[in-house]
């Protein structure tokens, strides 16, 4: 059975409570994928379709039929709004009743680079699946606003660091990319997957605490919303920003947006 829900919530609320055809809603076992839409074009449309659909088969999930005519269908009824974000949920219901739902929501666009904090890492429930159990990381990110920061960023146990609330982490120094190993316990984005992919730069991928990122280095924080954005601190850890590489990664993001 196909079932779409195309939600229109063009508010700045983060949840709502959605049509259900079932009684019940299992979060933790539920995924979801986010992406930007601009004039009611999506990024990277399939490829977070395909990436949704890899998280469901890795979780067993039995994923619905996506009605892609009627989604960009929808999306076109927006071209007069500059920049939304779309999720695009796989909700998890019991006896394998599961029902693929369509959220719109206003997007904050951010002007200026990122000062990010360390939390306590609150143990995510299965942290390299992109699942709608999100109560924690909305806690770290408050966290973060609270003590003055833009987002919070997390390490492991063993003092490695992860990602920040809702994006990934990496760095470039002399032409070399740097990311949190992939065998941590973070979930790698499609957009870091689809800039790596590039081979702009050599990668290496590596394990180690922020206070071993040379501070010549420039970080970055990139998800499906923003693409890359640069960061001036770790806490009290700063770095240096390179407009030019800066401007040079959000083309490239956006150069490769709808070739996916």
């Amino acid at each position: 059975m196909v079932i779409n829900v195309f939600s229109d919530v063009l508010t700045t609320v983060v949840w709502k409570q959605y049509p259900q055809p079932f009684s019940h809603v299992i979060p933790e076992d539920s995924l979801l994928t986010t992406l930007r839409v601009e004039q009611g074009c999506p990024f990277y449309l399939q490829a977070h379709i395909q990436r949704l659909k890899q998280q469901a088969a890795r979780r067993h999930l039995s994923m619905p039929s996506l009605d892609l005519a009627g989604l960009q269908t929808w999306l076109k009824a927006y071209q007069h709004v500059a920049v939304l974000r779309l999720r695009i949920l796989l909700l998890a219901g019991q006896k394998n009743n599961h029902q693929i739902v369509t959220q719109l929501t206003h997007v904050t666009e951010k002007v200026s680079s990122l000062r990010l904090v360390q939390v306590q890492d609150p143990g995510l429930c299965c942290p390299q699946f992109k699942t709608y159990a999100m109560l924690q990381r909305l806690s770290m990110i408050n966290e973060a606003h609270q003590k003055g920061f833009d987002d919070a960023f997390t390490c492991s146990d063993e003092g490695n660091i992860l990602e920040s609330t809702f994006g990934n982490l990496f760095w470039i120094e002399n032409n070399k990319l740097y990311l949190p190993d992939p065998n941590l316990p973070y979930y790698l984005g499609v957009t870091l997957t689809q800039l790596l992919q590039q081979n702009i730069w050599e990668i290496e991928k590596i394990q180690c605490p922020p206070e071993a990122i040379s501070q010549q280095a420039s970080v970055f924080r990139t998800n499906a919303l923003h693409g890359p954005f640069p960061i001036v601190c770790l806490g009290a850890h700063h770095f240096k920003v390179d407009p030019k590489l800066t401007l040079f990664l959000q083309q490239t993001w956006r150069s490769l947006a709808f070739e996916k």
